[in-house]
């Protein structure tokens, strides 16, 4: 049996209305022997998407797919006081960090300290956070030796991403892992905002997305 943790923003979340449309629903069907842990959460960050992680590493997880987001989304905590009621459960970890955080927009009034700070310091730094954050996590798994395979998802938001990240000295950080980098980047099929939730509505990408995925579990 594979144990695939999932790590990821909404383009990982399945929808019920949409039943065995979504790309890891697809995974399920085709292999009996695939374990599905899923600690996507929508509309999160890349942050949020390396705690996914962290939480999810305890499951001792054989293979790994990470789709990472847009670099401006952030989230603030809204309890401190909650706890994983049961770590041995991803159900469990996921309530507790859709309960202990919450996603916020830069354009409410609470969040206009961020929003000014942003302003201040300007996207490329914004950019490079993210990009440690997304380094932070193949980095981790390749240290502990943890087959993945990753889209560049909604960091793919500008027209040079080479360019911009031998700019940012990390080129070498990133990109030395384009080997585990996945072809299809679901950002790329955005059907627009309505359903299904995963915003990718065509049933041909989503088994493109998981061949790709099935291909790089079994590679190894």
């Amino acid at each position: 049996m594979k144990k695939v943790l999932i790590c990821g923003d909404s383009f990982c979340v399945t929808d019920p209305s949409f039943p065995n449309l979504h790309w890891s629903e697809k995974l399920l069907n085709n292999h009996a022997d695939i374990e599905i842990i899923n600690l996507a959460i929508g509309g999160c960050s890349n942050s949020m998407i390396a705690m996914q992680l962290l939480h999810g590493l305890q499951f001792k997880p054989d293979f790994v797919i990470i789709s990472f987001t847009c670099s401006f989304r952030f989230e603030i905590e809204v309890d401190s006081t909650q706890v994983p009621f049961d770590i041995n459960k991803p159900e469990c970890i996921l309530e507790y960090l859709r309960s202990r955080y919450t996603n916020a927009s830069v354009d409410k009034q609470y969040m206009r300290p961020v929003a000014n700070f942003v302003d201040t310091v300007g996207d490329d730094t914004e950019m490079f956070r993210n990009y440690l954050h997304a380094s932070f996590c193949l980095d981790t798994l390749n240290t502990r030796n943890i087959d993945f395979c990753y889209s560049i998802g909604g960091l793919q938001v500008i027209d040079d991403i080479q360019n911009f990240l031998k700019k940012q000295f990390l080129a070498d950080n990133l990109y030395r892992y384009q080997q585990n980098e996945l072809s299809v980047n679901l950002w790329n099929h955005n059907d627009g905002p309505t359903g299904p939730y995963f915003h990718v509505g065509d049933d041909a990408i989503h088994n493109l997305f998981a061949n790709e995925c099935e291909s790089k579990i079994w590679k190894n």
